[in-house]
């Protein structure tokens, strides 16, 4: 979320492949240097921009984020069969600034969008 550009530079590979090929908006892939996907990733009008926030501020005290997120759950029975529980929805993630710091305070998921297979297969087994 820091979107540092040394930080990213000292951790990526000396080409960076984005394979948006199965993306129908994009349709391609692209191959280059660290430092020309950092500009475009987090330039100026992407979605990456630095002045781009992912949270809202409820209060002085608090601001809450909301994530797509989908979650694969396995567990592998003593009998050795293997069940696996595929969902996909939103969180969302709730900060608390307490003492002048920016905390996690808690989360909440919502609206599952999709589930493949129960979670009880694997939940609770």
């Amino acid at each position: 979320e820091a979107k540092n550009s040394p930080i990213f530079l000292s951790m990526a590979a000396p080409e960076i492949v984005a394979d948006y090929s199965g993306f129908p908006a994009v349709g391609r892939i692209t191959r280059t240097d660290p430092e020309t996907w950092f500009k475009a990733a987090f330039g100026e009008g992407k979605l990456g921009n630095p002045d781009d926030h992912t949270f809202t501020r409820t209060s002085e005290t608090e601001a809450k984020d909301t994530w797509q997120v989908r979650a694969i759950h396995t567990r592998t029975l003593n009998n050795c069969e293997f069940n696996q529980w595929d969902s996909s929805g939103f969180l969302e993630q709730t900060y608390l600034k307490i003492d002048g710091v920016w905390k996690f305070g808690g989360c909440r998921p919502y609206e599952e969008l999709a589930e493949m297979v129960r979670h009880d297969h694997v939940i609770g087994v």
